[in-house]
């Protein structure tokens, strides 16, 4: 696989999180509890804050077994069902993504 398309792939993994995230946000149930941010995944998943942030951010490759940790326990989903919104994601949802990472990126320096 190039390099090209393994930073496809992990764009459209933070994307897929992303998107997760604001539906969350959206979500008005109080008897769930929604993972909302990177911070909440960490905490529910267990994984450690650099693997969720480093995902989230589209700068990490994941095992896949970890992939699965963060998606079931993490996010309280089924793993196909990601898979399918994983799919689902659009070029300009990519292009969004890479817009946002760069611009934080950018306030950090």
């Amino acid at each position: 696989m190039e390099e090209k398309e393994k930073i496809l792939i992990k764009l459209r993994l933070a994307a897929t999180l992303r998107k997760i995230f604001e539906q969350n946000k959206k979500t008005k149930n109080d008897s769930v509890t929604l993972v909302k941010n990177v911070r909440q995944l960490e905490a529910a998943s267990g994984l450690s804050f650099n693997i969720v942030q480093g995902v989230y951010s589209a700068r990490r490759d994941i095992q896949l077994t970890s992939l699965i940790t963060l998606v079931e326990e993490g996010l309280e989903m089924k793993f196909s069902d990601f898979v399918k919104m994983f799919d689902a994601i659009s070029v300009e949802e990519i292009k969004e993504v890479k817009k946002d990472i760069a611009m934080a990126k950018k306030s950090r320096e």
